[in-house]
């Protein structure tokens, strides 16, 4: 069986969040210093 790990060493890198957020509609961003993470709306 194959796993996958999805844990992340972040310690010592910054984190950014941004926020778009409308009437009807939202979006959150994440970022590190390195890499663009994830993004919910």
């Amino acid at each position: 069986m194959q796993t996958q790990s999805k844990a992340s060493n972040l310690e010592g890198q910054n984190i950014y969040v941004g926020l778009d957020v409308h009437l009807k509609s939202w979006n959150v961003s994440v970022f590190t210093q390195e890499l663009h993470h994830k993004t919910f709306n």
